[in-house]
């Protein structure tokens, strides 16, 4: 397993992010990462959230590719 991130960090490059509780996945542009974009809940299953299956300080996401 490599680098995983919760909520809040900032999405460090361009590319495919999978949910460590539904691996659900989500992509991030070069421009998002440029901005700094942070991660958020998984809106599938809302993992990294108060009332989701792993909190908010949890690590939710890591890389998919």
């Amino acid at each position: 397993m490599g680098t995983t991130y919760t909520v809040g960090d900032r999405v460090p490059a361009a590319g495919r992010y999978r949910c460590a509780n539904c691996g659900n996945e989500v992509g991030f542009s070069e421009d998002d990462a440029d901005e700094g974009i942070m991660f958020s809940s998984c809106p599938s299953c809302r993992a990294g959230s108060d009332g989701g299956p792993l909190g908010p300080d949890d690590d939710v996401w890591e890389s998919a590719d």
